[in-house]
C-alpha cells in the first residue's frame, strides 16, 4: 500500500458527489459499517441505509417503531426523523405475513414514514381492509405521499378499496390481484385516480 493509494482513497471519501454514487451500490451490512466510521461516514450511509426497508419479521417492524420517531441530530436536507428517510417498505419477505402482520404493524409504518412512496403489503390478510382504510385516513401526509401500493391477495372489496383510494389520490401504481374488487372499483379508478399509470388486477372477482 502506497501513500498514493491512501491519498486516492482519502480524496474519494471526502468527495460528497462521488460517495453519493458509491453508496448506492453498497449492501446494508457495508452501509452499517460505513455509518460507524465517524460523522462523515454516517452522513454518507444514512439515507441509503434507511431509504428501503424490506422487513423480514414483525419484531423488526416493532423495533423500527421505537427508532423511527427519533430526531436526526445532524442536518440532513430537511429530514426531521429517521422515519422521514424511508421511501420504500416491503413485507413480501416476511414469512407468515398472512397471519403475523396486524393492524398495529401497518400503523407503525404509516404513522412514522411521512415521505413513504412505495408500500407492499401483499398477502397481509390479518390487517383487514377496514383497518388499512382507517390507518391511511388517519395519516393524510403519508397517504398523499404514496405513489405505489401493492394489495395483492389482501381481502379487499369495492367498498374498502374505494375508501383506501380516496385516502391515496396520488398513486401511480396499484396492484390488486386476487381480491374481491369488481367493475365498481374500476369505474372509480377511471374517474378519480388521475395520476395512475399502472394497474395489476389478475384474478379479481370481476375477472373470474
Amino acid at each position: 500500500m502506497t501513500s498514493n493509494d491512501d491519498n486516492y482513497r482519502a480524496a474519494v471519501y471526502t468527495n460528497a458527489l462521488i460517495m453519493k454514487e458509491v453508496v448506492q451500490y453498497l449492501d446494508k451490512q457495508t452501509l452499517a459499517r460505513l455509518s460507524q466510521a465517524g460523522r462523515q461516514g454516517w452522513q454518507y450511509a444514512l439515507q441509503p441505509l434507511w431509504r428501503i426497508l424490506p422487513f423480514i419479521s414483525v419484531g423488526q417492524i416493532e423495533r423500527f417503531g421505537t427508532a423511527a420517531g427519533n430526531t436526526i441530530m445532524i442536518k440532513t436536507r430537511g429530514y426531521a426523523t429517521y422515519g422521514d428517510l424511508v421511501h420504500t417498505v416491503g413485507l413480501s419477505l416476511l414469512s407468515g405475513r398472512w397471519e403475523k402482520v396486524k393492524p398495529e404493524h401497518l400503523k407503525i409504518i404509516v404513522e412514522n414514514c411521512k415521505r413513504l412512496k412505495d408500500l407492499d403489503i401483499n398477502l397481509c390478510l390479518a390487517i383487514g381492509p377496514e383497518w388499512i382504510a382507517q390507518i391511511f385516513q388517519a395519516s393524510p401526509t403519508t397517504s398523499a405521499s404514496l405513489t405505489s401500493l401493492n394489495l395483492t391477495e389482501v381481502a379487499v372489496n369495492d367498498i374498502w378499496l374505494i375508501d383506501i383510494l380516496k385516502a391515496t389520490p396520488n398513486l401511480k401504481s396499484l396492484e390488486i390481484g386476487e381480491t374481491d374488487v369488481t367493475n365498481r372499483s374500476l369505474q372509480y379508478i377511471g374517474e378519480s385516480m388521475k395520476a395512475l399509470e399502472y394497474i395489476e388486477m389478475r384474478d379479481c372477482l370481476g375477472n373470474r
